[in-house]
């Protein structure tokens, strides 16, 4: 379970781990939450999901909560000696890329030139809260505000798919049913849904779709990313803009992420993530 470069073994093994998951009566129970950072409780997204529900479960841990090593021991819950760094990925445009991670970026194996030029899928370490000093792991439950209703999915994965069609990017239609699904399920769990109350095997045609080697899960994934953030900009309570006065499109990737969390109206409050008027009024 320790951190590795090559990505795409690592992406295939959590496309295995969630075939076996999608069969099953309640597919995400025992997993607590979708996963979250302990620095601020934001959920993370995509091909993330998977991959650290997969290792939470490798570690037998009931908490979603994430960081690195660093992190928690600014949290004041450092990790404990002898555990094994977990992994994470994230995608960095080239252009941010210190020399370091440049260098990094030259010696994966799976990695083009042209996928060099625009940008890679990098490995990050980090550590579950069951690895840490903490005494009792707990969960921390994500709520996005509200207007936005699982209902609203089907249409949003139908104008996803249509821009990725325009864009050269084919998705079967089973590949079609997976994604919808899944943005479903993921959407409950962001509105405060126990996982373990999220009932029924997915359809055959998705489980068929998955249980194709070829299947390239962080292309699904980032898919479904895609239509949960265009429903995220839907979910903005009546009368108040989805979009923040500004959101740089340029610049660090830390100041896009928090535009990106304003939009969606995600909060911290007293280290729980809130909907944004509960922690208003708080």
């Amino acid at each position: 379970m320790a951190v590795s470069n090559d990505i795409a073994e690592l992406v295939q093994r959590s496309r295995e781990w969630m075939l076996g998951r999608i069969q099953r009566a309640h597919p995400w129970s025992g997993l607590g939450g979708l996963p979250v950072r302990v620095s601020d409780g934001k959920p993370y997204e995509g091909t993330n999901i998977p991959l650290l529900w997969m290792q939470q479960e490798a570690l037998r841990s009931e908490s979603n909560v994430w960081g690195t090593y660093q992190m928690f021991v600014r949290h004041g819950e450092p990790v404990t000696a002898k555990q094994q760094e977990c992994t994470a990925i994230r995608f960095l445009p080239f252009g941010r890329m210190s020399v370091a991670e440049r260098e990094v970026a030259g010696q994966m194996r799976e990695v083009d030139v042209h996928a060099r030029n625009a940008g890679v899928t990098l490995p990050v370490s980090l550590y579950n809260l069951a690895q840490t000093s903490a005494r009792e792991p707990a969960c921390i439950p994500v709520m996005f505000p509200g207007a936005g209703r699982p209902d609203d999915i089907p249409r949003l994965v139908t104008d996803v798919l249509l821009q990725h069609e325009s864009d050269g990017v084919s998705v079967l239609p089973g590949e079609r049913a997976f994604i919808g699904r899944f943005t479903h399920d993921v959407v409950r769990m962001l509105l405060g849904l126990d996982p373990a109350s999220i009932e029924g095997v997915y359809p055959a045609e998705a489980v068929e779709s998955l249980a194709a080697p070829a299947t390239d899960l962080k292309k699904l994934c980032g898919i479904c990313a895609s239509v949960i953030r265009n429903w995220g900009r839907l979910s903005q309570p009546t009368g108040h803009s989805a979009m923040p006065d500004s959101v740089p499109v340029t610049g660090d990737a830390r100041a896009a992420e928090e535009a990106f969390d304003r939009i969606l109206g995600i909060v911290t409050h007293q280290g729980v993530v809130q909907r944004r008027a509960a922690a208003m009024s708080a």
